[in-house]
């Protein structure tokens, strides 16, 4: 990406204490309005733009409803949940927090640990329904009117921005039969449950590319974006007019350590002039 463009921001935000839309303004407020461009000192500033996770809401804040005078060309969401995660609605902590318990040991990244503690501290404190951050992706909240979930589903996607969509539904990698997979099987198997459809850990797959839904997720993928993305072992309830790529293993937290990912933003994400 540094060969690629003329500069590569990050943007580091709160997740929990503030809303994505009020993350996006705070974004706004950094980024300068024009961008010199072959000579022209008053360009207005071009964009595209590579999402994780919740970072995605906030990316469509800006695009869809706040509406900068800047122009957004390509976007890639990884793992979005465009239609919230049912890991937002305080409701599911205690049934989620017993699950990760029991899948500590079989996680070497830390995240059921991290997640579960969470989880248990939340409902402790009993103040979920006041976390706007959570909230803002809580999907008991897409048919509120004036939640964030409802105006953003209700905007649906702009036709100046092209959206790409990465999305997995997990599945444990069987090439080795032991233990430790039987276990990580196991573990897929109480997740699946919980989430009651397909997910990549901490999304419902169909979530991700839910760009215009309320309350009802397709079973199909919409047109702008069905020949617009790179979905992961889908073939358990996936959508039917998508051809998944069958790699197991593809979960929320290790997208970008992934070839295929890789190799699919940099084919998708334009060379700037």
């Amino acid at each position: 990406m540094l060969r690629r463009y003329r500069a590569v921001l990050g943007f580091d935000h709160w997740t929990l204490s503030k809303s994505p839309e009020e993350n996006t303004k705070l974004l706004l407020e950094q980024l300068p309005k024009t961008w010199a461009m072959n000579g022209d000192p008053d360009a207005p500033l071009e964009l595209d733009i590579i999402c994780h996770s919740r970072g995605g809401l906030a990316v469509r804040a800006l695009i869809e409803l706040l509406q900068p005078e800047i122009k957004i060309g390509h976007v890639v969401f990884v793992g979005v949940p465009n239609a919230g995660t049912h890991l937002a609605n305080p409701a599911n902590w205690g049934a989620m927090a017993d699950v990760l318990v029991n899948l500590v040991s079989q996680d070497s990244t830390g995240l059921y640990g991290r997640l579960s503690s969470f989880l248990f501290y939340m409902l402790a404190q009993q103040v979920g329904e006041n976390i706007p951050g959570l909230q803002a992706m809580n999907p008991q909240t897409a048919d509120e009117g004036d939640s964030f979930l409802a105006r953003l589903q209700q905007r649906g996607s702009p036709s100046d921005a092209e959206y790409f969509v990465v999305a997995s539904n997990h599945a444990p990698d069987r090439d080795t039969l032991n233990v430790v997979s039987l276990l990580k099987e196991a573990g897929d198997q109480l997740l699946d449950k919980f989430f009651s459809e397909p997910n990549d850990l901490v999304v419902h797959t169909a979530s991700m590319w839910a760009f215009d839904q309320l309350a009802d997720w397709p079973d199909d993928v919409p047109d702008e974006v069905r020949d617009r993305m790179l979905l992961f072992n889908t073939q358990r309830g996936g959508p039917g007019n998508v051809r998944p790529d069958v790699e197991t293993g593809v979960h929320h937290v290790n997208y970008f350590t992934n070839c295929r990912v890789r190799e699919f933003i940099r084919q998708v994400l334009p060379t700037p002039e």
